[in-house]
């Protein structure tokens, strides 16, 4: 039989051994589910290098179609901004990228060189 509890009335846990146990695999799970997304992001960044290295320049446009079959997930991003110019649009980040969907094709990329820097072109 365990011993009762001592100390306050709302003690939450038995002793700091429950607590340790507690707050450890809580810490565990919601790591566990941060990785899933931080995996995601980097493979979009991976997909984005890989395009910035093939069409030599800061500054491209990639097919749509082509982003999908490299496993890139639209619904993945670090950051997103509402633009108004000419037309709106929303430009997703990507830690050092920029990119915005041109139309139902097409996609254009902005490298950014230092963080986030301007993407109006």
């Amino acid at each position: 039989m365990r011993d009762p509890f001592q100390g306050r009335s709302d003690k939450k846990f038995c002793d700091d051994n429950c607590r340790n146990i507690y707050n450890n695999r809580r810490k565990n799970k919601e790591d566990k589910e941060l990785q899933v997304v931080l995996r995601i992001i980097r493979k979009n960044r991976k997909i984005l290098q890989k395009w910035h290295e093939v069409k030599k320049g800061d500054n491209f446009v990639i097919p749509r179609d082509a982003l999908l079959l490299d496993g890139f997930d639209f619904n993945y991003f670090t950051g997103v901004e509402k633009v108004v110019s000419e037309q709106e649009r929303f430009v997703y980040y990507n830690v050092d990228y920029a990119y915005w969907v041109q139309n139902e094709k097409s996609v254009e990329v902005r490298f950014m060189k230092k963080g986030r820097e301007s993407h109006a072109a």
